[in-house]
């Protein structure tokens, strides 16, 4: 734990040296579809309750809720030093320096940085037929982008 009570990663945007380069979020559509799912486990919840099924009941709330705040808080940032990856808890800080691959994947970009450290971002998933097709996606460029920023940093040509 970090000064106050803090994780060592927690990142305060506040602060004036965290100025935002670039930040991807999830699309309209995606965000629309999950918020639609989210409404409809959050809706069936008191349904459920009423019966004698409290495990369940609790479950679709709980999924619900993960949904919706998954579908307005999943994010990537770029900052001149960081790599911010946004989860529903929280934003992990990945110093630029450090990143030593990216790879996007069925799973979401997996940002691999020293010493043999990764952390997965669920907000930029490839599909399965993008693979198959061998077509590049917008995880392939959000990839791109975060190693081209990691090479500059680190000063690489």
């Amino acid at each position: 734990m970090g000064k106050r009570g803090k994780r060592p990663s927690a990142v305060d945007l506040t602060k004036s040296s965290a100025t935002i380069v670039r930040k991807w979020t999830l699309r309209v559509w995606q965000r629309t579809v999950l918020l639609l799912l989210a409404l409809f486990f959050l809706g069936f919840s008191p349904v459920i309750f009423q019966g004698s099924y409290i495990m369940e009941g609790t479950s679709f709330l709980l999924l619900g809720s993960w949904l919706a705040l998954y579908a307005c808080r999943a994010s990537v940032a770029l900052t001149p030093d960081a790599v911010l990856v946004r989860h529903v808890l929280g934003w992990h800080r990945i110093p630029l320096a450090r990143v030593t691959h990216v790879e996007p994947g069925y799973y979401g970009l997996v940002i691999g940085y020293t010493p043999g450290k990764a952390w997965l971002s669920l907000a930029f998933l490839k599909p399965n037929y993008a693979v198959w097709l061998r077509r590049r996606g917008r995880s392939d460029d959000i990839a791109a982008a975060i190693l081209d920023a990691a090479r500059s940093a680190r000063g690489d040509s």
